[in-house]
């Protein structure tokens, strides 16, 4: 931890309750007694069973220390100066013990018997199965294998359980005679040639705390060791919450800590010294609490080829090939851009980024057996732990997933599960951990058929998952990463080229340690399939190989490359398919796949870039070297406009979304190793590339503040061969999209029960839901409360005004919402308020208008009715403030304007009665905004009123409590650290 201890302590004690666990002082099991003075000092003595005591003679007589009474008799024998003579006590009771030389001398001694811990963990093993059988058996390696024990059933569930010493054991349950998996562990492992259940035995002398969390309030609970010690004292993580120590449990309320992505490392040890177990319990306070990983825009970095934010870890460069060197990105240009705002302006939440690893020296030969490349990408590793120093230190990505954290970005590593960089130690120092395999693709290596043991390349040995010990080690290295560097997820290299069970068991180590205060951990995979046909039935397999790895004890989601392969290659690049295809196959990768997070993508950095695929300009694009011709910058609109089509399809359907760094632009470039040129600056950006980043960013933005187009259930309204609309829909929101690819004018006309607003580029749909949209153009429509911001540019000040209110005797009311100014105003309205509950009839909070024009105006009325338990003499005042939707800062057009009308009534006055229910509406009379005749008064009639700001006294007190929160959040957080392929071959 980062964190000023000793400043904390002294601070958090000024203001703050710590409490402790007082254990008997921190009880010693040693004892002693002088012999001195003709005397036992002490004379008397109370331990407990299992201490000792030691006797030292001190004095120049010989003495004894013979027991007179007690359960178990001792005796010293003659102690001469300086000689010495220890008991251990292990029976309770009260002993009595004299000097044989000197009558006179006793003493006392009081054993009391041991306490009962409150809670002790369990030192059993439990097996159990559920079902029919005659019999049911568990038999593993704890003996050999040469025992089989029996399980016995009560009410269709069998259990039994065994005292097995700690560690990881193979075993198998035994139905009827039949050797089976047990259903319940999902873990799993090789006892030589067959995989087998494994159970994993924890050291139960050892404590442990466990816990649960309701309502933000956590409560841990401590679990003695078998030697049955209470805490030694309160874990540093849990200093400001509250001990009960009848209950041995510890209560802290989670609301407290600041914003973002906390951390709890809770650990201690018993009254005896044995230390406990570590409870890990990461959590994430404030708006970000909520965030799912359907939420998500996920960006890939490729770190070396980003940012180079720190000249001084520039690498060297080798002999590869052009385009195939180190280029010097790093994790200080990561933190840079983080800081920046730059991926915020995306409305990027994630981000996923290349190996960490220490990558390889030099260069190796790419697949063509001709180029050389480097490991820049970071996917041949020669270093389990330890990070490459031409990306940056430890302290550098340290800080740059903090920086993350503080921007509301979840960070995901990429861990390379399947093969290492021959010069790794592993591959040196345990080569029995390695397949000896072919060479995958070549003659008899098939890429599916071989695809557990050969290599990708010659240099990159095949890790054989079937080996324990290098199953383990691997599992504990990804786990050291995560934890390491408070990572919140990774995403799993070549999935299908490793044993299933490697999967498995790294998510439910990573479940178990790291989502245990319910935050979610995405692990995402990368199971390269394609494409194959146009029938469900041509793509079983497809769906069922990704499905196959997609699980509670598995991974969390995919990419989805079927989708991929359907539309990206086929409807956006080269517009071979139309959107009907596109609609098809979007549909079904909501119904395909089994539950989990799948992540959507238009390009990667495996495959050519988008806008040189979608170029059709070029011919180059599937090339990779400079001597056989690269595709240069499109010089049409053409593939910006088959990219904004793309992008606004992928931020708007379910599923998390990736974008790989440079397609925010619509980088160009042929396949790897130019697929993957250094993230160009704004500067050096032209007009076509500035445009489409500015409206992707604007989609981007607007799915991180809309709750449909991030979490919405996808529902098509309309397809055809250039055009498309659907829907996203929840509980509370819901949002249209449609999209025009070709190059003339398309009109829609939906069936919709709301009239939205196009928060993208203002295209209106009129009250029955039609609308037109421009050649190669998409429109986004949103529900009102879903708006964040303006879209306009040009100020003109307050346009909209209200103006001719009128009430009459009935409390019947009118009014117009006027513009006054040169442009239309969309969604004008009425933000019309009552100060007393008990008036009703406003239709709601805000009355929305879809538009009026220049000089144009929009009347409003009301029937208002009041509660007849409204006494006579109440004073009630209305409110009419003009309002546009979603109005911006005043920078932005247009200004969010303040014209304001009030009218106060008096309830009981000469023409004004209660009414329980509203008398039929009469006409409006044409001005009553002065009546002589009643107590009812008009303020403003017809005039606006600014209102607004804070008096000198509110703002003191707004002061003063902003500088409080940030002391609070100051001394909270010194003290917890808030940290906060496809089938072909590759080289990388």
């Amino acid at each position: 931890m980062r964190t000023a201890i000793s400043l904390v302590i002294l601070l958090l004690f000024s203001s703050v309750l710590i409490y402790d666990v007082d254990a008997d002082g921190g009880r010693s099991t040693n004892h002693s007694v002088d012999i001195q003075s003709m005397a036992f000092s002490p004379n008397t003595i109370t331990i407990q069973v299992g201490d000792s005591i030691t006797w030292t003679n001190l004095d120049s007589f010989s003495h004894t220390a013979t027991s007179t009474s007690g359960p178990v008799a001792f005796d010293s024998g003659t102690l001469s100066n300086s000689q010495t003579f220890t008991f251990t006590f292990n029976t309770p009771g009260t002993y009595q013990y004299k000097c044989d030389f000197h009558s006179s001398m006793t003493a006392t001694i009081v054993v009391d018997a041991p306490v009962e811990p409150i809670r002790s963990r369990l030192v059993m093993t439990t097996f159990s199965w559920e079902g029919e059988a005659t019999s049911v058996e568990v038999s593993g390696e704890w003996d050999d294998w040469d025992v089989r024990t029996d399980l016995t059933e009560s009410g269709g569930e069998w259990t039994t359980s065994l005292e097995i010493e700690p560690g990881q054991y193979c075993y198998k349950l035994i139905v009827d005679d039949n050797w089976i998996f047990d259903p319940s562990e999902p873990y799993r492992g090789y006892c030589g040639d067959f995989e087998n259940s494994v159970v994993r035995v924890g050291d139960a002398s050892k404590p442990m705390f466990s816990h649960s969390i309701e309502n933000n309030l956590l409560t841990v609970l401590w679990h003695a060791g078998t030697d049955g010690g209470a805490p030694e004292s309160t874990p540093f993580a849990l200093a400001t919450g509250l001990w009960d120590e009848e209950t041995w449990t510890w209560t802290l309320d989670l609301s407290t800590f600041p914003e973002g992505k906390n951390t709890l490392h809770i650990t201690g040890e018993d009254v005896d010294g044995n230390v406990a177990d570590e409870l890990l319990l990461p959590f994430w306070n404030g708006p970000q609490a909520d965030f799912v990983w359907e939420d998500a825009l996920i960006y890939m970095v490729m770190t070396d080829r980003f940012v180079n934010g720190d000249g001084s870890n520039d690498p060297l460069s080798t002999d590869a090939a052009q385009g195939a060197d180190w280029m010097g990105g790093d994790f200080a240009g990561i933190t840079q851009m983080i800081q920046s705002g730059y991926f915020a302006n995306l409305g990027v939440n994630a981000l996923w980024l290349t190996p960490f690893n220490t990558a390889a020296d030099g260069t190796e030969m790419a697949s063509d057996e001709e180029h050389k490349v480097s490991a820049y990408h970071g996917y041949w590793p020669v270093a389990a732990r330890e990070i490459d120093p031409r990306l940056g230190s430890e302290a550098e990505l340290d800080s740059l997933v903090q920086a993350a954290h503080d921007a509301g970005i979840r960070v995901l590593g990429d861990f390379v599960i399947n093969h290492v960089h021959e010069d790794h130690p592993y591959y040196t120092d345990n080569p029995e951990w390695f397949n000896e395999g072919c060479l995958c693709g070549e003659e008899n290596c098939g890429w599916t058929e071989h695809r557990l043991d050969c290599m990708f390349r010659p240099y990159m040995p095949d890790v054989n998952w079937r080996v324990r010990e290098a199953s383990e080690q691997f599992i504990s290295d990804v786990m050291w990463w995560m934890e390491t560097f408070d990572l919140d997820g990774g995403r799993i290299d070549a999935v299908k080229h490793v044993d299933d069970l490697a999967v498995t068991n790294l998510a439910v180590r990573i479940n178990e340690r790291f989502e245990t205060a319910g935050t979610d951990y995405y692990l995402k995979g990368e199971t390269a399939m394609g494409w194959s046909g146009h029938s469900l039935e041509e793509n079983a397999e497809q769906y069922g190989t990704i499905n196959s790895y997609i699980g509670p004890n598995a991974l969390d989601g995919q990419a989805d490359f079927v989708l991929y392969h359907a539309v990206v290659d086929n409807v956006f690049t080269s517009g071979d398919m139309d959107y009907q295809h596109l609609d098809y196959w979007t549909a079904r990768s909501q119904d395909q796949y089994v539950e989990g997070t799948m992540a959507s993508f238009v390009g990667s950095h495996d495959v050519p870039r988008f806008a040189s695929r979608a170029d059709s300009g070029t011919a180059d694009e599937w090339n990779q070297w400079e001597e056989d011709g690269l595709p240069g910058q499109p010089g049409t609109d053409d593939p910006y406009h088959a990219a904004l089509q793309a992008y606004t399809w992928l931020l708007t359907t379910p599923g998390a979304a990736v974008i790989y760094q440079g397609d925010e632009y619509g980088d160009y470039g042929g396949a790897d190793p130019d697929n993957r040129h250094v993230l160009r600056t704004d500067s050096e950006l032209n007009t076509r590339e500035t445009s489409l980043m500015e409206q992707i960013s604007a989609i981007g933005e607007l799915r991180l503040n809309s709750e449909a187009l991030r979490q919405g259930t996808y529902a098509s309204l309309s397809n055809g061969t250039d055009t498309i609309a659907w829907s996203m829909t929840t509980e509370s929101d819901q949002a249209v999209i449609a999209m025009n690819r070709g190059s003339t004018s398309a009109d829609f006309d939906l069936e919709l029960d709301w009239v939205a607003y196009d928060a993208l580029n203002e295209v209106p749909m009129d009250p029955e839901h039609r609308f037109t949209l421009d050649p190669h153009s998409v429109a986004i429509f949103l529900e009102a409360d879903a708006l964040s911001f303006n879209q306009t540019d040009d100020p003109d000040g307050h346009c909209l005004t209200v103006d001719n209110l009128t009430v009459n005797e009935t409390l019947f009311i009118t009014l117009d919402l006027v513009n006054i100014c040169d442009k239309d105003i969309h969604y004008p309205g009425v933000n019309a308020t009552a100060d007393n509950p008990l008036v009703s009839g406003f239709l709601g909070m805000v009355e929305w208008y879809y538009l009026i024009f220049p000089g144009g105006s929009y009347p409003h009325s009301w029937q208002l009715v009041l509660n007849e338990t409204i006494p006579n003499g109440t004073e009630i005042t209305l409110t009419f403030e003009a309002a546009i939707l979603n109005c911006g800062n005043p920078d932005n057009w247009h200004d969010c304007p303040n014209s304001t009308l009030q009218h106060t009534f008096t309830v009981g006055g000469s023409n004004v009665t209660v009414e329980p229910e509203p008398e039929p509406e009469p006409e409006p009379e044409t001005d009553t905004s002065t009546d002589d005749n009643s107590d009812e008064t008009v303020t403003g009639s017809g005039d606006s009123q600014s209102s607004g700001g804070l008096t000198t006294g509110q703002f003191v007190r707004v002061a003063l409590g902003f500088l409080t929160l940030i002391a609070g959040a100051f001394l909270i957080t010194l003290m917890i650290r808030v940290r906060n392929q496809d089938d072909e071959p590759k080289f990388e």
